[in-house]
């Protein structure tokens, strides 16, 4: 793959690698995941590699437009040796999950579900 040229826009800002799994830090710029989280969490730098402005927030998102544009290119350059990069799997936030035995219960009989009428806002 060294002979064809990937498309700026595709390359990692930090790697200058095509990005596998792109997200957007939230002032806009987008990196590949691996990247950027070991940029903030192993190397605990709390700037933007690209502008070096402050990130007061580490919330990476995905960003899927880009994801199908390289995942498209890709395909159409598969005759030249370039491969499919897969759908990466979203990181499981724990705070979302609950396990069975903690879960709150759901009343069973549309009876103990209280009328909207006498729920009211707080």
């Amino acid at each position: 793959m060294d002979e064809i040229e990937i498309p700026a826009h595709f390359l990692c800002p930090i790697s200058l690698q095509l990005m596998r799994d792109p997200v957007t830090v939230c002032i806009g710029i987008t990196y590949d995941r691996e990247n950027i989280e070991r940029w903030l969490f192993s190397c605990k730098n709390n700037t933007c590699p690209v502008t070096k402005q402050c990130l007061l927030d580490h919330g990476l998102t995905p960003n899927h437009t880009l994801r199908r544009l390289i995942q498209s290119w890709c395909t159409l350059n598969a005759s030249l040796g370039v491969e499919r990069i897969p759908t990466p799997k979203s990181p499981i936030d724990k705070t979302h999950c609950e396990t069975p035995h903690r879960s709150k219960k759901v009343p069973r009989e549309a009876s103990q579900v209280p009328h909207k009428a006498s729920i009211r806002c707080l």
